[in-house]
């Protein structure tokens, strides 16, 4: 019987979101094997540091999005990064308050991967603050164009109050 490919499934582990059991029945490896190996191998601690890190280099990538008028697909993409970013800290935080951690290195990778969601809220606040400065700009804009307009006022009854 061939050995299994540990490289590739270490890397699969790693790099997605799939269970050791599942993993384990996908390359057909008795589960306590894979889990031994992944414990000896620190696959939890590596696959922590992995989403770290594919979190902060999201996080470094330029935003680029006009915010005075935002595309849809925009939105759409800052949206579903907001709401990812808000599932994985509520998914974080339940793996933490399980009692199924196994290897204080999982606890310590996974404070990593809830402090690299900080970067995901900066992006965050600094687009609101963007649009709001868009927002006061704009309002801004309005008011010194009314101001240029000439006013013309009118007093009602003036001439017969003076009779």
């Amino acid at each position: 019987m061939a050995q299994p490919n540990w490289k590739k499934i270490a890397k699969e582990y790693i790099t997605t979101d799939i269970a050791m059991r599942p993993l384990a029945a996908k390359y057909n490896i008795s589960f306590p094997t894979l889990r031994d190996r992944a414990k000896r191998e620190e696959w939890s601690a590596k696959r922590a540091d992995y989403r770290l890190n594919v979190g902060t280099e999201a996080a470094k990538k330029p935003v680029t999005c006009d915010v005075t008028k935002p595309k849809k697909k925009d939105v759409t993409e800052a949206k579903l990064i907001f709401e990812g970013a808000t599932l994985a800290i509520e998914w974080i935080v339940r793996r933490l308050e399980s009692d199924q951690i196994e290897d204080w290195r999982e606890v310590e990778g996974l404070v990593r991967a809830l402090n690299g969601t900080k970067a995901i809220t900066k992006i965050r606040m600094a687009l609101e603050e963007q649009e709001q400065r868009a927002r006061i700009a704009n309002l801004e804009q309005q008011t010194a164009k009314a101001a240029r307009e000439p006013v013309e006022i009118t007093f009602a009854g003036t001439e017969d109050a003076a009779r």
